[in-house]
């Protein structure tokens, strides 16, 4: 039987190898990185007595924290050394813990600590836009790693890096097909909208402020982007 005592163990037993993360809830660590949370799940795999360590990053600067933490921005698993997701029975998480720590340091370790180095994240980000299969199908998801990419470089002033993504954003717009983007939202709204944020950025710091002081978020700890 798999008890809330021992999924807490396991919890803490992650928590301890990244404390710069904190408990968000009985399945999640996450900490902020300015614009964002990024941390880890450990999610329980359907039908089965094993859990999933996945990182995740989710946008800090929509509307409102309901529209945030709706659906993750990157969802990656932690894979093995045969390169397949990194699925650990409940009942011998000891047993594996060492192996599945060695790979999520190796893989997502370096965005999860008291500072994160911008080119880092653009490493694992520019990753997982080019080998998860469920991103090269869905422009959607395409479009939120190219926004997450353009609001890094405003945050951080980098703005030749701000033309190479618009450049970027430009590019695979053009594959993009209606049907598969956002319903009554075409890539041509969308990408007005992103370009109104970066126009009107000091709106977008008022939301992100206002998100990070929301009580739930406010409790995480706080780590920063260096260039």
């Amino acid at each position: 039987m798999i008890t809330l005592a021992l999924k807490k163990s396991i919890l803490n037993d992650w928590n301890a190898i990244f404390p710069q993360l904190s408990t968000y809830s009985q399945t999640t660590l996450y900490v902020t990185l300015d614009i964002m949370v990024v941390g880890l799940l450990l999610l329980r795999v359907r039908g089965e007595d094993e859990y999933r360590p996945i990182f995740q990053v989710y946008p800090l600067w929509k509307r409102d924290n309901k529209d945030n933490l709706f659906s993750p921005i990157v969802n990656k698993p932690i894979l093995d050394k045969k390169n397949l997701t990194f699925d650990i029975p409940y009942n011998q998480h000891s047993n594996y813990f060492k192996e599945s720590i060695r790979c999520a340091e190796e893989q997502v370790g370096c965005c999860l600590r008291p500072e994160v180095l911008v080119e880092k994240m653009f490493d694992l980000i520019n990753s997982y836009y080019s080998n998860d299969y469920l991103v090269q199908c869905n422009p959607i998801c395409q479009a939120d790693l190219l926004e997450l990419q353009l609001y890094i470089m405003k945050y951080i002033g980098d703005y030749r890096s701000i033309d190479k993504i618009l450049n970027n954003i430009n590019k695979a717009s053009k594959k993009w097909k209606y049907q598969y983007f956002y319903e009554n939202y075409s890539t041509e709204d969308w990408k007005n909208s992103v370009l109104k944020n970066i126009d009107d950025w000091d709106n977008v710091l008022k939301l992100l402020k206002t998100n990070m002081d929301d009580k739930k978020i406010a409790r995480l700890k706080h780590s920063h982007l260096v260039y």
